[in-house]
């Protein structure tokens, strides 16, 4: 009799907890605010920037003002070209990140690099480039779970308390990844000044170095050398981040060098945008940047 009544408990246990599990699990879902992006998706772009065995025509490069600021649909679009944005966070322009850019190169197409030039991606920090190589160090398994598997997973995405508060408060960091290597980033509220203290911080703790610079040059040459197309721009950041930036870096002499070498500086205003927090573009600007710079280099092709 005890073991029956065990055994009828148990039953009436499961058949409560798949009754009452989609339920509150639908109910977290309708109370809780919405992330303002996912990290499971996150992961999954990722993976997909690193482990893509698709080749383009034209590839951006360049730090997280690249992967933030160039659409390359909309690239494509102008351009009639395979375009994709290999940029990463805190990268450094030196041969680890450009010659795993050049892997995606069609060599049957336009073959077209764009260089996106910030300062600090000369600095010795950045020419380590440790997000491209924690990325690259990652198993082929994993990297094939986070491409396939990730992307259906997004509603397990886990919530912190300072995530609540921030949708309490109507603030949030939204990110929305794109296939082809960009992120449509907005934040509210915006704040022109924000990074200005980091900035200034780091440009004290590594500074910007000329033989950084020397290398970058040197590679463009022989780039160019053979038959790879090359460009270079600043994307377009708030007043007080420009401003900071050029006391430690001279953009005139640095296009000259680039020019003298074959590549080609395309020239983009750095008024009309908005920056989100005085380093990177929102959304609207970043699709803004693109289609000057595809009509660029529709123009010079």
């Amino acid at each position: 009799m005890l073991e029956n009544n065990k055994l009828k408990a148990s039953k009436l246990g499961i058949v409560t907890t798949s009754i009452l599990t989609p339920i509150i699990v639908y109910m977290l879902d309708i109370c809780l605010p919405k992330l303002p992006y996912s990290q499971m998706s996150m992961d999954a772009f990722w993976a997909n920037k690193i482990a893509n065995s698709k080749k383009y025509d034209i590839i951006f490069i360049g730090d997280s003002r690249i992967y933030r600021g160039v659409n390359p649909s909309i690239v494509s679009q102008i351009t009639s070209s395979k375009t994709l944005n290999y940029g990463f966070s805190g990268a450094g322009l030196d041969s680890t990140l450009i010659f795993s850019g050049i892997k995606q190169l069609d060599k049957e197409g336009k073959k077209m690099i764009v260089f996106g030039i910030t300062p600090s991606s000369f600095t010795e920090e950045a020419s380590k480039n440790e997000h491209l190589k924690t990325l690259e160090k990652i198993s082929s398994k994993d990297l094939w779970i986070r491409k396939n598997i990730y992307p259906y997973l997004s509603f397990f995405d886990s919530y912190s308390l300072s995530e609540i508060k921030k949708a309490i408060k109507h603030e949030s960091y939204s990110q929305e990844c794109q296939a082809d290597g960009f992120i449509y980033s907005n934040k509210f509220p915006t704040d022109s000044f924000a990074s200005v203290q980091d900035y200034t911080a780091y440009f004290k703790r590594t500074p910007i170095n000329e033989l950084q610079q020397t290398k970058f040059i040197n590679i463009l040459k022989q780039l160019h050398s053979s038959g790879i197309k090359c460009y270079a721009f600043r994307v377009p950041i708030s007043s007080p981040i420009s401003a900071l930036e050029s006391q430690y870096f001279d953009f005139d002499v640095f296009k000259t060098k680039l020019e003298d070498v074959g590549a080609r500086w395309i020239s983009i205003p750095q008024n009309g945008f908005i920056s989100y927090d005085g380093s990177h573009l929102n959304g609207p600007s970043a699709n803004k940047l693109s289609s000057i710079l595809g009509d660029s280099i529709l123009k010079y092709h």
